[in-house]
């Protein structure tokens, strides 16, 4: 007895434009009018290269989220990385319309390996370096966008980076409610991130001198990235976050924790 198979890419579709922490709009399609192998090539550093590859994203944040299971941490991330495999599906299919096999290496045909995950160990450090990946896969996306010759490709990368802001965004507002806020520091002062001053270089992510945690001072959180919406609390004191595109509630659910992933 055959068990009939829907057509799986578009099913694919409909789960990741369901996820809430992602820009609210649309991907474009991956189809090219012509092959163009160097572009190919290039795509490959986005798709499985090093430490701010899609795949090594999607690794990193199911680990995180496997050690934080049940929590709003915990859902985040995964809600993350569900999006993250689905910019990791777009820019395979992009590599193989433009006659690239895509394999999980680099342009240099070094293999990926789970050296490149950086696993952390405590909450506090796993989000800061989880703010660093995302801010090195923005910049990546940059180069990218200048380098390639293929509108198409152009195109979905652009769209690819507009989530990885958004996802930028909840790592830092996660961070001031999870460490900053409650005193979970478990870094010396000075540490900060890599490529930031270690005292007033980011208004989202700042050093403190240990526990405890002075209380937040200074500027006020980053301002949401276009086209997303702040998370307010609800009259009934849940959670929730406009959708950009229609006004609608959106929650997540994973699991059977059903907290909104930047709750308290």
């Amino acid at each position: 007895m055959s068990i009939p198979i829907p057509d799986i890419t578009e099913l694919v579709e409909e789960f990741a434009l369901s996820l809430p922490c992602r820009r609210q709009r649309p991907y474009p399609p991956t189809n090219v009018r012509r092959p163009n192998v160097g572009d190919g090539e290039l795509l490959l550093d986005a798709f499985a290269s090093g430490e701010s590859s899609e795949l090594t994203t999607v690794t990193q944040y199911v680990f995180h989220a496997l050690e934080h299971m049940m929590t709003p941490q915990g859902n985040l991330w995964m809600c993350i990385a569900l999006v993250e495999m689905h910019h990791l599906h777009l820019i395979g299919s992009l590599i193989r319309n433009l006659g690239v096999e895509p394999k999980y290496w680099r342009t240099n045909k070094f293999y990926w390996t789970g050296g490149y995950v950086s696993y952390g160990e405590r909450l506090c450090s796993q989000l800061r370096t989880d703010i660093n990946t995302e801010r090195a896969s923005i910049n990546l996306y940059s180069n990218l966008i200048l380098e390639l010759r293929t509108p198409e490709a152009i195109a979905v990368l652009r769209r690819i980076q507009e989530d990885e802001e958004v996802h930028l965004y909840l790592f830092q507002q996660m961070y001031r409610r999870s460490c900053e806020e409650f005193g979970q520091c478990d870094y010396p002062l000075g540490a900060g991130l890599q490529g930031i001053p270690p005292t007033g270089g980011d208004p989202c992510v700042r050093p403190c001198p240990g526990p405890p945690c002075p209380p937040p001072s200074g500027p006020a959180p980053c301002s949401p990235p276009p086209g997303s919406t702040p998370i307010p609390q609800s009259q009934a004191g849940r959670p929730s976050a406009p959708d950009a595109d229609n006004g609608s509630t959106a929650r997540l659910s994973i699991g059977s924790s059903p907290a909104w992933y930047l709750r308290r």
